[in-house]
C-alpha cells in the first residue's frame, strides 16, 4: 500500500511517541517514551527541517512533522531518532550502562507493541529490523539487504566527509555521529563476511569489533612495544566513544555527566576517528 506511514497518523499513536502514555501496568514514570513538551516538539521539527511556531496542541506538531517526513520519505529516520538511546533522558538515574541499555530496549519494545496493537485491526504492524523501521503486513518478513561489499574499500571510507557535508552545513551533528558509526559497522561486517565469520551482533559495534579483534589477534600483549599497545587501546576508545556517544541539541532535558552537547568540532573528530579506525582495519583485510 502506498504511503503506509500514514497509518501512524493517529492521536493515540502520537500519545505513545511523545511520551504521553505510560507503557507499563505500574506507576513507573520512566517506562514511557521520552516526554516531549511543545518546545521539545518544535526543536524536534527544527532538527528535521520543519519550523513550527510554539503554541499549538502537542499532537499537531507530530502530525505536521509526519506529513513532512512522509513527503520526504524520512519516516524511518525520524523514528530512529526518537527511539535512539540518546533521547531517553529519563534513564540517567539508572546505575549502570547495562541497566540503561536493558531498560531502553524494554521501553522501545513496549512502545512498538502498543503501536502494533492499534494497527492490528488493519492487519499491519511496525517492525524494527536491521536498525530501520518498516510498516508491513502482519507477520511479513522484512528482507534486509547486506551492505554492498564491493564498495567497502579505502575510497568508500574516505568519502565519509562528503556524505556528511550537508549534515555539517545544516548543523545536524547527531547525523554525522550516526553516519560515522554506520561506516564502522559496515566495515566490521564486511571484514567478517569476507572471512566467512558469523555475524553475532548486528547493531552492536563493540561486539562486532571484539569479533574482528579476535579474528586478527589484535589484543594488547606484553610482547608488543608499549606504544603499539597504546595505539590498540586508542582503537578501543574510538569504538566505545562513537558507539555510546549521546547527543543533545539543547539543555531542555537537563544535562548529566553522561550527556554532552555535540558541537561541530566533536562531530568532525568522531568522523575522522571513524575513518582512521576503518582504514586501519581494512589494512588487515588486505593481508
Amino acid at each position: 500500500m502506498e504511503n503506509d506511514w500514514n497509518l501512524l497518523k493517529r492521536k493515540d499513536i502520537y500519545a505513545i511517541l511523545d511520551g504521553d502514555e505510560l507503557l507499563g501496568d505500574g506507576n513507573d514514570d520512566t517506562f514511557r517514551m521520552p516526554y516531549l513538551k511543545g518546545t521539545h516538539l518544535c526543536e524536534l521539527s527544527d532538527n528535521f527541517g520543519l519550523h513550527q511556531e510554539y503554541g499549538a496542541s502537542r499532537w499537531t506538531y507530530l502530525e505536521n512533522l509526519m506529513d513532512c517526513m512522509i513527503k520526504q520519505d524520512r519516516c524511518d529516520e525520524l523514528l530512529c531518532y526518537m527511539f535512539d538511546l540518546a533521547r531517553f533522558y529519563q534513564l540517567e538515574s539508572y546505575g549502570s550502562s547495562e541497566e540503561v541499555t536493558n531498560r531502553h530496549q524494554e521501553i522501545c519494545n513496549a512502545a512498538i507493541d502498543k503501536i502494533n496493537a492499534k494497527l492490528a485491526l488493519g492487519r499491519h504492524e511496525l517492525q524494527f529490523v536491521g536498525g530501520h523501521f518498516y510498516i508491513t503486513d502482519i507477520n511479513q518478513k522484512v528482507e534486509v539487504a547486506s551492505p554492498n561489499i564491493s564498495r567497502i574499500d579505502l575510497s568508500y571510507v574516505r568519502e565519509l566527509p562528503n556524505r556528511c557535508k550537508n549534515e555539517i552545513l545544516q548543523g545536524n551533528y547527531d547525523n554525522v555521529i550516526t553516519k560515522s558509526r554506520t561506516l564502522m559497522e559496515e566495515v566490521l561486517i564486511f571484514i567478517l563476511e569476507k572471512r566467512n565469520q558469523p555475524i553475532e551482533s548486528r547493531g552492536d559495534i563493540n561486539k562486532l569489533y571484539n569479533q574482528v579483534k579476535n579474528l586478527f589477534n589484535m589484543q594488547q600483549s606484553k610482547n608488543y612495544d608499549g606504544r603499539v599497545n597504546s595505539l590498540l587501546s586508542g582503537l578501543e576508545k574510538i569504538v566505545e566513544a562513537i558507539g555510546n556517544m549521546r547527543n543533545v541539541n539543547s539543555d531542555a532535558h537537563g544535562v548529566g555527566s553522561s550527556r554532552i552537547a555535540v558541537k561541530e568540532r566533536e562531530a568532525r573528530l568522531a568522523m575522522n576517528a571513524a575513518m582512521t579506525f576503518c582504514e586501519y582495519l581494512l589494512s588487515f583485510q588486505k593481508k
